[in-house]
């Protein structure tokens, strides 16, 4: 087998439009809360503008990641960057999904791309891309969550190779992780890797991307909706004209943040008011 290089193109577009999408009404999204844990919530606009700028450029870095050049003799360190900042743009979205109360079933649940399902059948791409993101990279001296995949309580992997005919022929997958796995009785095994299931992967997590951008339109427009149907108090409501106008800044801010300024209000001797903007 040839040496064959490896470059995947994931579309930008998408988060470009989740970013206009966001900013849309960046009121709206800026006074998005999520759950923390139970009992406990936050403003969700820190974590979504750092998963917008990851994003960004982790897919900038992975489009021209390219792999299997032969600059290294053995260990695949290519192939584990990029595994690596893939896990980041997986997270990132999975993030997004719980943010915005988005179904994320067809991403979670899927398992057409490895078709690796396990010892016991429910197996997913995603655990299965855990499962290969942990053995090669992260901890390859101990991979012992995953234990569907697992023929042993843990696997040790040594190394990462590039199929390129060096060391086992007559195979036509991309790269191999070699396994100990902790058996006496067992010998080398070997997991083989298709750098093709490995992009279709990441690609469908990106285009899922779209579905998000959606719901946060959906969102965006139910709030909107929300606020149309809030009757705000009128003048008469109050004792007087200035708790008036501090409520209807109240409203203001509420819809459209601070960007405006404040509605200023300033008295005189004869008791009456202006509005300075």
């Amino acid at each position: 087998m040839g040496k064959d290089t490896f470059q995947i193109s994931l579309d930008t577009k998408v988060l470009k439009l989740l970013r206009d999408k966001v900013n849309e009404e960046q009121n709206i999204t800026f006074n998005k809360r999520f759950d923390f844990k139970v009992g406990k919530d936050y403003r969700a606009w820190d974590k979504i503008c750092a998963i917008m700028d990851r994003l960004d450029d982790t897919v900038d870095y992975l489009n021209q990641l390219e792999l299997n050049t032969g600059k290294y003799k053995r260990s695949a360190f290519d192939f584990f960057d990029f595994m690596n900042n893939a896990s980041v743009v997986v997270d990132c979205v999975k993030e997004l999904t719980k943010i915005f109360d988005v179904s994320a079933d067809m991403i979670t649940k899927s398992n057409d791309i490895f078709n690796q399902i396990g010892s016991d059948g429910n197996g997913t791409d995603e655990n299965y891309f855990a499962y290969l993101r942990s053995l090669c990279s992260v901890h390859p001296v101990e991979t012992s969550r995953h234990k569907r995949f697992q023929d042993s309580d843990f696997e040790c992997s040594p190394f990462v190779v590039w199929n390129n005919g060096n060391i086992w022929v007559n195979d036509d997958c991309d790269i191999y992780a070699v396994i100990y796995t902790s058996k006496e009785e067992d010998n080398v095994k070997r997991v083989r890797i298709f750098i093709s299931q490995i992009f279709a992967y990441v690609k469908t997590r990106i285009e899922f991307v779209t579905e998000i951008t959606n719901s946060i339109d959906e969102y965006q427009k139910k709030v909107i909706s929300d606020f149309k149907n809030n009757v705000i108090k009128r003048e008469k409501d109050f004792n007087n004209y200035i708790d008036y106008l501090r409520n209807l800044n109240m409203e203001k801010i509420e819809r459209y943040g601070t960007v405006y300024g404040k509605i200023k209000v300033q008295s005189f001797a004869s008791k009456k008011c202006r509005v300075l903007h």
